[in-house]
């Protein structure tokens, strides 16, 4: 009895009644205030904290809050809570609804309806971005593409989420604009073969698109895969893009293909090695212009290099070793930390695989990174003598900074080169490009050159020369 009669008190704390309700008129050029805090709005909470013997009295978290500029925000909202506002639209017309939201889960939605009495006069889910960061908002809108009738009305918002367990999404800035008409567009995405090879991201992540807005598209392939290209079709016919992270204006309706490939997960050594080929994706990858050594690397093009490693996270890669001796490793490295290291560990790949707890480390090296002031400032570093045995290894890299333990280290490309050969020569086959194609996972950026200085192709016979400064001979 006890516990009941608790749990009814604690819904009652929260069964404010909306004729307490402060009234705000759309459309509005200064955002909604959302505080719960003097009637602006009432919260809902959909499945209270229940009294226990240990904790009989539990505080539900503020859900509104505002930061140091004095703009409120709901915060703190769970699966099923939900806010309700008091709005009085001054004006029949169509809306844009501007507001920003925050969030580091995914599958995460929320429902605006506008209530005329009790029935619903519009409603809408839109979905959210996941931005891995609570305080880092991003601009979204929706559309209320009907006119809305004038009145007073009751702006309704519920919290989704999937898993049902966790916070969904902070929301902040609500804004409408009153507009005669709105055009807006679709913009359908998939992703092939399928999610398991990578993740598509577009932001803003919308329903749909007003006229003319940008939206920026971003793939990122999965271990085992490699990005290949997008296609994008439109009612004015398809168009193919290779970049990685593309800008679309929407014009019209687009439907927008993402297509990854399955490259060799072993590492050919002597050679370089792709990073399309990382084995649990401890960092997330940047693709940018960089310079090596005081100099543009790669005539400005931006390539991409393993980045955005926290203290203690680990890489991992597989290696084909086909022949036994003292390599050269070199590995070009930025940071920006004081103490930052890249530890090299080689193992069997069998034992590894068997277990990695008691697996013997073949080779290990410390690699102190030199304070570059900029993440896309490299520095060329050169590791002599690392003894390998032939045959299939796993090496585990290791990124630490033991000041401020948090990002740690970059690498450009990683090599391994035996008396002077990083695996340069091309295969018997003709028109075999394959060692350009494993040359620091930048098969699409690299360009090649005949020894006149002629732009050629990378399947030209002979002597050519990469624009990374490799020479390579087709058979």
């Amino acid at each position: 009895m006890k516990k009941s009669l608790l749990f009814a008190t604690a819904l009652m704390t929260f069964g404010l009644t909306a004729n307490a309700q402060t009234v705000q008129n759309i459309p509005n050029t200064d955002p909604l205030q959302l505080s719960d805090k003097d009637g602006w709005s009432v919260i809902s909470i959909a499945n209270p904290v229940e009294p226990t013997e240990e904790n009989p009295d539990p505080v539900e978290k503020d859900r509104t809050k505002a930061n140091d500029e004095g703009v409120w925000q709901f915060d703190n909202m769970k699966d099923g809570d939900s806010a309700t506002l008091k709005i009085n639209n001054t004006q029949e017309a169509c809306y844009v609804i501007y507001y920003e939201t925050a969030s580091k889960n995914d599958l995460v939605t929320f429902t605006m309806q506008i209530l005329n009495g009790e029935d619903v006069e519009w409603e809408e889910t839109v979905p959210v971005v996941n931005n891995g960061n609570w305080s880092k908002f991003q601009p979204a809108m929706t559309f209320i593409q009907d006119p809305l009738t004038t009145g007073e009305k009751t702006l309704k918002i519920t919290f989704n989420q999937e898993e049902g367990k966790t916070t969904t999404v902070n929301l902040r800035n609500l804004v409408f604009e009153a507009r005669e008409e709105i055009t807006t567009f679709s913009l359908n995405t998939f992703i092939e073969p399928g999610d398991e090879a990578g993740i598509l991201t577009v932001s803003p992540l919308q329903n749909y698109y007003l006229e003319n807005s940008i939206v920026t598209l971003s793939a990122s392939p999965k271990a085992g895969y490699k990005f290949v290209k997008w296609g994008v079709e439109g009612e004015n016919g398809e168009e193919e893009m290779t970049d990685k992270n593309i800008e679309l204006t929407m014009t019209e309706g687009f439907n927008v293909v993402a297509y990854f490939e399955e490259v060799t997960m072993a590492n050919t050594i002597p050679g370089y090695i792709d990073f399309n080929t990382k084995i649990l994706g401890g960092g997330s990858d940047e693709t940018k212009a960089v310079s090596l050594d005081g100099e543009s690397y790669m005539e400005g093009e931006a390539v991409t290099y393993l980045a955005n490693y926290r203290h203690n996270n680990v890489e991992e890669f597989e290696l084909n070793v086909t022949k036994a001796g003292a390599y050269t490793i070199e590995v070009p490295t930025s940071t920006k930390q004081e103490d930052a290291h890249l530890i090299f560990e080689i193992f069997d790949k069998e034992a590894y695989t068997a277990d990695p707890t008691t697996a013997v480390v073949e080779y290990t090296y410390d690699l102190k990174g030199e304070t570059s002031g900029n993440w896309q400032k490299f520095l060329s570093n050169t590791i002599e003598g690392a003894n390998l045995t032939a045959g299939s290894k796993i090496m585990r890299l290791t990124f630490l900074e033991n000041v401020a333990t948090k990002y740690t280290i970059n690498a450009l490309y990683i090599g391994f080169g035996l008396d002077g050969d990083f695996g340069e020569t091309g295969g018997d086959d003709e028109g075999d490009d394959s060692a350009v194609d494993t040359i620091i996972g930048q098969e699409d950026i690299v360009k090649a050159y005949n020894l006149q200085g002629m732009p050629v192709s990378r399947d030209t016979k002979g002597m050519i020369i990469l624009s990374n400064g490799t020479k390579l001979v087709n058979k």
